[in-house]
């Protein structure tokens, strides 16, 4: 079973970096989750995840609501 890092900051808060990981078999709502348990947050906020291309450009149709 692969595990994957991610790298999560801010746009407006460079001091403010995570690293999480999640293993393959997890789901966005869990790596939504661990996010939210990293950065100190209550739980409550909602979150869309987004893939993009090399240039950052978020693809409209692989938006994932939690």
């Amino acid at each position: 079973m692969a595990n994957y890092r991610f790298r999560v900051t801010f746009e407006d808060y460079d001091d403010v970096v995570r690293d999480i990981e999640v293993r393959s078999l997890q789901t966005f709502d869990d790596f939504h989750h661990a996010i939210q348990n990293a950065i100190g947050f209550d739980g409550t906020k909602t979150a869309s995840f987004y893939m993009s291309d090399d240039n950052w450009k978020k693809a409209k149709k692989s938006r994932i609501n939690i």
